[in-house]
């Protein structure tokens, strides 16, 4: 029996330092294809949010973008699908991880009030610290496949 064409995987990524919110990731891997949710999670959740979760205040579309690797010397290409909001992280994230992993990203970000609401530095390192995240658990997963 061969194994799924589809897999989906869910992570948790803790605070980097003690004001930063708690970031989960879920990862659907299709073939030569990535479908990511990186967001905040809620203080309270003990585990990560479910589909059954009515409470849940997460959201799928609220900034969401695909990248294409380019092709030879051409740079990665994307677009924005839907942003509900002032925030444009996921379009040039998408396209950094398109070209890295040579694989269409389609990527909706969520991360509330962080981006804005935390202030220059801060909210900066908090991003980052999450795309570190995000590229770590697709070097792991890109590793599982060879």
């Amino acid at each position: 029996m061969s194994s799924p064409k589809i897999r989906t995987t869910s992570y948790r990524f803790p605070p980097s330092f003690p004001s930063a919110p708690t970031f989960g990731l879920q990862v659907t891997q299709l073939k030569d294809t990535y479908l990511l949710w990186v967001g905040v999670l809620p203080a309270s959740a003990g585990d990560l949010p479910t589909v059954s979760d009515p409470m849940q205040e997460a959201r799928l579309g609220r900034d969401w973008a695909v990248g294409m690797p380019g092709r030879g010397n051409l740079p990665p290409v994307g677009t924005q699908l839907l942003r509900s909001s002032g925030e444009d992280l996921a379009l040039p994230l998408s396209q950094r991880l398109a070209r890295r992993f040579k694989k269409q990203v389609f990527l909706s970000v969520d991360v509330g009030e962080v981006a804005s609401g935390v202030g220059g530095a801060e909210g900066a390192r908090i991003l980052l610290d999450v795309e570190r995240g995000l590229v770590g658990v697709l070097v792991g997963l890109e590793k599982q496949q060879t």
